[in-house]
């Protein structure tokens, strides 16, 4: 998934005043590839919050973990990770999205 598709979800939402028992905050560069983003896993997090965040990340330059500027545009692909790892963000990041998404 990209930035764009993450803030079309989003958008999407029926239920802009939901607060997420599981979502994300605080992008960052990812470890795994400087040129991505990776928001870290949260508790209890307002779908507003997650939103605003993720468009803040539009044009918006990161430091890559070992150096290097990375714009972050809607074609950026997004990840989640903890800050200063790299597991398979695809991953943890489909598991994430239908959790996110089908919680109660």
């Amino acid at each position: 998934m990209n930035l764009g598709e993450l803030i079309d979800k989003l958008n999407a939402h029926p239920d802009q005043d939901a607060v997420f028992k599981i979502g994300f905050n605080r992008p960052t560069s990812w470890r795994g590839s400087y040129d991505e983003l990776a928001f870290q896993p949260a508790k209890n997090v307002p779908l507003k919050m997650m939103l605003e965040e993720a468009e803040d990340c539009l044009g918006k330059t990161f430091e890559g973990y070992k150096g290097g500027s990375y714009t972050m545009d809607y074609k950026t692909p997004i990840n989640i990770d903890i800050y200063g790892d790299w597991s398979d963000g695809g991953t943890m990041w489909g598991m994430m999205l239908e959790l996110m998404f089908n919680q109660k």
